[in-house]
């Protein structure tokens, strides 16, 4: 219990020496802060556990604070408990909207504030081993940095040869979540979306995990993108962070279509991948894009072995050649897709070309990317 960390946040001194003491006591490492903008600037310094905030507070209130939190990739999931003398309904739904976890009335009962922290910390893991539970599914995300330079494409065509070719159990998220195309090109039609993730929150399980998969012919698993798009505003960080992390336990690979650069969710997707496969094309406006995305990566501190691999995609006849894109990147290309005149044709037959000409150069060549993608992150045994 000595190394959970607290952070109390209350603009009432009495308040806040009320409650650390009586959690001091209990072996937790208590921080206070007086406002929203205060706690902030310390759960950048030092990522507490649990934090325990005021809804009526100066400069940033609680429910504002909660929603800075769970807007960051960072913070996205810390569990908070809300305190208010507001006891109106309205009130506590309006908390409970902007991502808190708990509520709790003032004046605080100290035993009922107890029991509610030992339980989200328990949910969230942070009472058991304090060692990260390892997880054998892989998780690999195709980027890219300029729409139409076929990241979907390679996506999906990796997923069904890591499952019908090589044998793995392959989950597929389609994370575009506005206008992701991977289920029209799997020929699926899907009940459900990414989108209700939102809904499950914080208590995704595996019976609601299982109701927003659509299994393909190849074994594949997919998470579709938002039926329409106006519902993608309702995909959360924590979400996502939670999906990818539920989907390892279920699978070898977990495999990422992101949207083009980089939001708060692909940054999300990034710290938990193990490989980042970012697709480019042979063209001046795909390069400079991709480039600006190297340079973004190279600030971006990469998880513990995360490798990053540059595939080159001949979306089109022409364009630059190798060694002129590996100059103009300033490094080397990992994987050279070349162009296949029936890429379009599969897409728009929901067949993907690994499995539907598995002969073409384009489909050995493909399988040979997923071959190197499992090389670079081997599932644990």
């Amino acid at each position: 219990m000595s190394d959970v960390k607290i952070l109390v946040v209350d603009d009432e001194e009495r308040i806040r020496k009320l409650v650390r003491t009586y959690l001091e006591r209990r072996g937790y490492l208590v921080k206070t802060a007086q406002n929203g903008l205060e706690a902030l600037q310390l759960v950048g310094d030092d990522t507490p556990d649990l934090i325990i905030a005021d809804v009526n507070m100066p400069f940033v209130n609680g429910l504002e604070l909660v929603q800075r939190l769970r807007a960051s990739r960072r913070t996205a999931r810390i569990p908070v408990i809300m305190l208010s003398a507001l006891k109106e309904m309205d009130d506590v739904l309006a908390g409970y909207a902007q991502g808190a976890d708990e509520y709790v009335p003032k004046p605080v009962e100290m035993v009922l504030l107890a029991a509610k922290i030992e339980t989200l910390l328990r949910r969230a893991h942070v009472t058991e081993e304090r060692e990260p539970h390892v997880s054998n599914g892989r998780v690999v995300m195709f980027a890219h940095a300029k729409g139409g330079v076929g990241a979907t494409t390679l996506a999906v065509n990796t997923a069904v040869s890591l499952a019908s070719t090589a044998g793995y159990r392959v989950a597929l998220l389609d994370l575009n979540a506005q206008y992701g195309n991977a289920a029209l090109m799997l020929d699926l039609q899907p009940g459900c979306s990414i989108a209700q993730l939102a809904d499950m929150g914080q208590g995704l399980d595996e019976e609601l995990l299982r109701q927003l998969i659509t299994r393909h012919a190849s074994g594949v698993e997919v998470v579709a993108a938002a039926n329409v798009p106006e519902q993608a505003e309702l995909l959360t960080v924590a979400a996502v962070q939670q999906a990818i992390e539920q989907f390892r336990e279920r699978v070898d690979y977990v495999i990422l279509d992101t949207p083009a650069w980089l939001s708060e969710i692909n940054l999300a997707a990034m710290d938990l991948s193990h490989v980042i496969c970012l697709v480019t094309a042979p063209r001046l406006a795909s390069l400079r894009a991709t480039a600006d995305y190297l340079n973004v990566l190279a600030r971006v501190e990469p998880a513990p072995g995360q490798h990053t691999m540059l595939a080159l995609n001949h979306i089109a006849p022409g364009g630059l050649d190798t060694s002129q894109v590996a100059s103009f990147l300033g490094r080397d290309i990992d994987f050279l897709v070349p162009h296949g005149a029936f890429f379009d044709d599969a897409a728009d037959h929901g067949k993907p070309v690994v499995t539907a000409r598995p002969e073409l150069p384009e489909a050995v060549e493909i399988r040979g990317l997923a071959k190197r993608l499992a090389a670079a992150a081997p599932v644990l045994v």
